[in-house]
């Protein structure tokens, strides 16, 4: 039929036009990798994901070739004979509000590197790259928390109007874009700015975010499965705060998915302690 011989020329067209205008860009602008910068092999007409397209195959490697199994309470690496859903080493001792992590790795060496470098102005194509890594490594699990809406770790006002776009959104739409459910950062807000948790003791982690977080007036999470976004988890006093929050709100299980997992000090306060009552 003359109608759909029109449509299908005029679709060819388009992405006639679109493998030009990739093969200029190209041209031009060659891809290169987003955390080393070197020029990739391939180029935008490649076709692989959104975000690891941008990413050579030696710093892939680097920044998510540990691997091994990992703490599902936690996201910290375990032993290869030691169950994963019953705690760890880094966790038995604290009682989280959350009920599972998903991490892509240690936060340490090339992925330490690059979760900071992912902080920094224009580090928004990193942390996307990041958050692909994450997906490609954790699908199974993420989706089978079957989440319904996602939320990023939320930064005063002020932080945010001085740093621009920020990991734990990029990150939350990153997700929100593979599993299909929407990002809902104005449910939760930081009501109050606090000095950075990485500068200080595990100890004064907790004092530091105490009524930090409040929800949204109006806002009605009852029986919502969540999904927290962050990229660095270390003690867990941040993420906990916040599930905590949304539990006693109603949330009926919340979980957190970081990219790196920061062990700290084994002999830490853990984040929780066991004076702190459960109220969840």
């Amino acid at each position: 039929m003359p109608g759909i011989h029109r449509t299908a020329s005029f679709r060819g067209l388009k992405q006639h036009g679109r493998t030009v205008l990739a093969a200029a860009q190209d041209f031009v602008f060659p891809p290169a990798c987003v955390y080393c910068a070197k020029p990739l092999a391939g180029s935008r007409r490649a076709g692989k994901p959104t975000g690891t397209r941008h990413i050579c195959g030696t710093c892939r490697l680097a920044l998510a070739g540990q691997g091994g199994p990992a703490c599902l309470r936690c996201g910290a690496p375990v032993g290869p004979n030691v169950r994963i859903d019953a705690g760890c080493i880094h966790c038995r001792d604290d009682r989280f509000a959350f009920a599972a992590v998903a991490a892509l790795g240690v936060y340490a060496g090339p992925l330490k590197s690059a979760c900071l470098a992912a902080k920094e102005s224009g580090g928004g194509a990193l942390m996307a790259a990041l958050g692909e890594l994450l997906w490609e490594r954790h699908r199974e699990l993420i989706s089978g928390w079957n989440a319904e809406c996602i939320l990023p770790v939320p930064h005063h006002w002020m932080t945010r109007l001085w740093t621009g776009q920020l990991p734990p959104v990029v990150l939350a739409h990153r997700l929100g874009r593979r599993l299909k459910v929407p990002v809902a950062g104005h449910i939760l807000r930081k009501v109050r700015r606090t000095p950075a948790q990485s500068s200080l003791p595990p100890s004064g982690r907790r004092a530091n975010l105490r009524d930090a977080f409040r929800l949204a007036s109006g806002m009605r999470i009852a029986g919502a499965r969540v999904l927290l976004t962050d990229d660095i988890l270390t003690t867990g006093t941040t993420t906990h705060r916040i599930a905590r929050l949304l539990r006693q709100a109603g949330a009926a299980e919340v979980n957190v998915a970081v990219i790196a997992r920061g062990l700290g000090s084994r002999g830490s306060a853990p984040a929780t302690p066991a004076t702190e009552p459960q109220q969840w």
